[in-house]
């Protein structure tokens, strides 16, 4: 996790879900754009989730997580997605 701080973007896979919770707490400082897949992972202070829908790939976006790490999502991208924690 170390490696993380000197990065733009993390991913965090669904096989990783174990570690979800300190991956994000340990970027959340930083301007580290968290992404994940696994669910509750906007819960858990992540900043984008995706999942699937009816076979489509949609997104939850934590816009309280993106401010705390210094990020503005594009009123575009918040159009497309649903809303996490305000």
């Amino acid at each position: 996790m170390e490696q993380a701080h000197q990065c733009h973007i993390v991913f965090v896979s669904a096989s990783e879900r174990k570690k979800m919770r300190a991956v994000v707490e340990a970027v959340q400082a930083d301007s580290v754009l968290t992404v994940g897949e696994s669910e509750s992972f906007v819960a858990a202070g992540g900043v984008i989730e995706f999942r699937l829908e009816d076979n489509r790939v949609g997104m939850e976006i934590n816009a309280v997580a993106a401010k705390r790490a210094g990020l503005r999502i594009s009123a575009k991208l918040l159009s497309l997605a649903q809303s996490g924690k305000r």
